[in-house]
C-alpha cells in the first residue's frame, strides 16, 4: 500500500526584502559567493541564504514527497533508515526573481513529520561557512542527536568514504546528490554504493545548463576544451565514451538548441545505462527541472521505482496557484 501524500510541503516561505530580485548572472556575480547571497540574510534567524532559480521549487516538492513515501512505505522493513545529502547548501533559500525566501532541501527533509523515522541524517558541502550555518540551524531545531553537517568535497573519494564509514548497521540508505554542474565522478557513485550498500540515489543533473551549452563546441573542438570532455568523461564513468563516432557524427551534423535534443539524450541514456551496470536497474529521469536540470532516480528494487513514480503525480504547477 502506498502512504497517503501529504497535502502540500511546508517550506516557511516569507518574502524577503533584501533580496535585490531579478539579478542577472553579472550581478548576481557580484552579489553571491558559491551562490550564497552577500547581501541579504534570512528573515528567520539572520543567517546565510542561497540565491535560486524559482524552478528550485519544483526539486524541493519532489524530495519531500518521495521522502514521505521512502520513510514510511520502509520503517518497518529495514533496522534503519538514513538520509545522506551531497552539496547540501546552508539549509535556506532565496528565488531570485519573487524574493521570497524558503526552506532549501536539507531544513525540509529536517522539518518533515517523517524525518522522526530516520536515524542518522548527514549533510555534506564543501564551504566551511555552509556547514557552519546549517549546523547552527540543525541545533535551533534540536536535531543535533541524529543529523549534522560535515565539510566534505565529492572529488575527495577517501574522504567521502571516511564520512559515509560512520553510518553504521545494515540500514536503507536515501542520498541526494545535489550539484550544479556535472562534475561529480561516476567513482563516486561507486564509492557511495559500495560504502553504504543498500543506497537509493536521487541526482540533480545539469543537463541543460552545462551539457546542453557546452558538449557540441567541445567535441567539435576538442583541444581547447580538454578539461571540459575530462569532466564529462569523469561524470559517465566513460572517458572514450564522447569520442565514438555515433556521438562525433551527431555533433558535427549540426547546431542544436532544442532542450530534446540527441547529444542530451545520449549523454543521459549512457549516464543511466553506467548506473544500471553498478547494479541501479531502475532508472528514471522523467522529472525536468524547468530548462535546468533532471532529476534522476536510481534503485535496486522496484518498490523505489515505485515509490518515486508516485512521488511525480503531484500537480506542482497547480500547487503554486493555490
Amino acid at each position: 500500500m502506498t502512504p497517503k501524500h501529504p497535502s502540500r510541503p511546508d517550506l516557511h516561505e516569507i518574502f524577503n526584502p533584501g533580496c535585490s530580485r531579478g539579478c542577472n548572472q553579472e550581478d548576481r556575480n557580484k552579489k553571491t559567493y558559491e551562490d550564497v547571497c552577500l547581501s541579504a540574510k534570512s528573515v528567520i534567524d539572520g543567517e546565510d541564504v542561497r540565491c535560486v532559480g524559482e524552478w528550485a521549487r519544483r526539486k524541493i516538492f519532489r524530495l519531500w514527497y518521495y521522502f514521505e513515501l521512502f520513510a514510511n512505505g520502509m520503517k518497518n522493513k529495514w533496522n534503519s533508515l538514513n538520509y545522506i545529502e551531497i552539496c547540501s547548501g546552508p539549509g535556506r533559500c532565496i528565488f531570485r526573481d519573487s524574493g521570497r525566501e524558503a526552506d532549501g532541501t536539507s531544513l525540509a527533509i529536517l522539518q518533515h513529520p517523517s524525518f522522526d523515522y530516520i536515524k542518522n541524517a548527514i549533510f555534506i558541502d564543501n564551504n566551511p561557512s555552509i556547514i557552519n550555518t546549517l549546523n547552527a540551524r540543525i541545533d535551533s531545531l534540536g536535531k543535533h542527536n541524529k543529523a549534522c553537517a560535515i565539510l566534505g568535497d565529492y572529488q575527495d573519494q577517501e574522504q567521502l568514504r571516511s564520512i559515509l564509514s560512520s553510518i553504521e548497521g545494515q540500514g536503507l540508505n536515501l542520498v541526494l546528490i545535489d550539484s550544479t554542474d556535472c562534475s561529480v565522478p561516476f567513482s563516486t557513485i561507486q564509492l557511495i554504493k559500495e560504502a553504504l550498500k543498500k543506497a537509493d540515489l536521487i541526482i540533480n543533473v545539469a543537463l541543460y545548463t552545462d551539457v546542453r551549452r557546452n558538449i557540441r563546441t567541445a567535441i567539435i573542438d576538442p583541444e581547447p576544451h580538454k578539461e571540459l570532455l575530462e569532466k564529462y568523461g569523469s561524470f559517465l564513468g566513460d572517458s572514450n565514451y564522447l569520442f565514438s563516432e555515433e556521438v562525433k557524427s551527431i555533433a558535427h551534423s549540426g547546431e542544436i538548441k532544442n532542450a530534446n535534443n540527441p547529444l542530451t539524450n545520449l549523454f543521459l541514456d549512457k549516464y543511466k545505462e553506467q548506473l544500471c551496470s553498478i547494479g541501479y536497474t531502475q532508472c528514471n529521469s522523467q522529472e525536468k527541472v524547468g530548462e535546468y536540470y533532471r532529476l534522476v532516480y536510481a534503485s535496486s528494487d522496484k518498490l523505489g521505482l515505485h515509490f518515486w513514480k508516485e512521488a511525480l503525480k503531484p500537480d506542482i504547477d497547480q500547487m503554486k496557484l493555490l
